[in-house]
């Protein structure tokens, strides 16, 4: 992990979680919780076990080609008027006596209609990561298309990647 600086100064961790998971929750909510404090993204290994990379760019080391597909939809825009345009994230802040907190909003399209979204994400416990992730989830939530399509054998190399090329014609 590499740090990030605080606004009084020093460092802390880019990615920390945390959280209690037990065994009377459910993997699914276990899952969530992990994946939307720190943009985990969650692989199965060749062996049959889970893996899994903490929310950074990662340079594709792989580009699709049309040769790659069978068939491949691009759809430009967003589809539904449910997005929202603001986005802020509620978590607990250790040194406010554990008390909930919400970051700033982050906005995209002032000027469309305003939708504001507050997730709960109490694994989080400090505002730069807080913050981070609220502009991620934006971001998420607010594509500029959405692409489909299937892919040849070479999606078995794609498995462990999270990030990748697309060249297509």
């Amino acid at each position: 992990d590499v740090s990030a600086s605080k606004r009084g100064g020093g460092t802390i961790p880019r990615w920390q979680i945390d959280a209690i998971l037990s065994d009377d929750q459910d993997f699914e909510t276990q899952r969530a919780m992990l994946c939307a404090a720190a943009d985990i993204w969650l692989y199965e290994r060749d062996d049959g076990k889970l893996g899994f990379k903490v929310g950074r760019w990662i340079e594709p080391d792989i580009s699709l080609t049309d040769r790659d597909f069978f068939s491949l939809e691009y759809v430009q825009g967003q589809t539904g008027s449910s997005a929202p345009n603001r986005m802020a994230v509620r978590y607990v802040e250790p040194a406010n006596d554990w008390k909930e907190s919400v970051t700033a909003d982050v906005m995209k399209d002032p000027d469309g209609r305003d939708t504001r979204e507050e997730p709960e994400i109490y694994a989080i416990t400090e505002h730069n990561q807080a913050y981070r992730m609220a502009r991620r989830l934006l971001a998420v939530r607010q594509p500029e298309g959405r692409l489909r399509g299937t892919v040849g054998f070479i999606g078995y190399w794609l498995r462990k990647r999270r990030f990748w090329k697309i060249v297509h014609s």
